[in-house]
């Protein structure tokens, strides 16, 4: 489990780097990453179905083809957040897998925020948040508006109101291209979260932020957190206010 590599020598250590292009603003691969990654691929194989998993680290892993059975797709961000994990500052550390058919149409999701014992899933209906009490998930509550209302009241009417979240935590690569071309809109909200990854899908279904601006995020931070925002009911577009869905199995965008 993560909590048995925090701060162990395989948790924290740099296992390798990647070469070429694919993440070259990001290239050291930690323990954690990749003892995750390894759990994730040990249990897939022991369902006996046919899935092709497709994952921030290891890329296209396929597993059981052999079998009979309806093929799956695994979209997987085995650990958000080593980088913090890496020097123990104990915020921001995700995990998800979301499971979409053969045409890409999505079955399940779930991303799972380790310090705070919490799980958000959703099926083909909707979406829910539990608490994880040892072996239990426990406190099952449904994802919708009624719910964020509960939390944070009604929505702010404007954006001098709102609260918006887009990944900021690395200054060159994320931080000064957001300002440099969304600046006055970031600026035009009254709180910014500096968070994303798959987890920012849960912060819109929540109600804890109002905007998931994911800029620049790649394709398995999207597409193994989305669907819990859709599934709850949340307005989720791209850039050009157009609906999307996963349509690749090139994992690598």
């Amino acid at each position: 489990s993560i909590w048995s590599l925090k701060g162990t020598e395989a948790g924290l250590q740099t296992i390798r780097t990647r070469q070429g292009d694919w993440k070259s603003w990001d290239p050291d691969v930690y323990g954690v990453d990749e003892a995750t990654e390894g759990g994730y691929i040990k249990r897939l194989s022991e369902l006996g179905r046919p899935i092709i998993m497709l994952s921030e680290e290891a890329g296209r892993v396929e597993i059981n083809l052999e079998t009979a059975g309806e093929l799956l797709y695994c979209v997987c961000d085995p650990f958000d957040g080593s980088w913090l994990f890496k020097r123990q500052l104990p915020l921001w550390w995700y995990t998800s897998l979301a499971f979409f058919r053969k045409d890409f149409t999505p079955a399940s999701t779930a991303t799972g925020d380790v310090n705070e014992n919490l799980i958000a899933f959703a099926d083909e209906k909707a979406a829910y948040l539990v608490t994880v009490e040892g072996s239990r998930l426990v406190n099952r509550r449904q994802l919708n508006e009624e719910y964020r209302q509960a939390l944070a009241g009604d929505p702010p009417e404007d954006l001098g109101g709102a609260c918006i979240e887009s990944y900021a935590l690395k200054p060159e690569k994320f931080l000064k291209p957001l300002l440099a071309q969304y600046g006055d809109l970031i600026c035009a909200f009254k709180m910014f979260y500096p968070n994303g990854g798959p987890y920012g899908f849960v912060d819109v279904a929540t109600g804890q932020v109002d905007v998931y601006f994911a800029v620049q995020q790649p394709y398995v931070d999207v597409f193994s957190g989305l669907d819990v925002a859709v599934k709850s009911g949340a307005v989720v577009s791209d850039f050009e206010g157009n609906s999307f869905k996963l349509q690749t199995d090139n994992s690598q965008t």
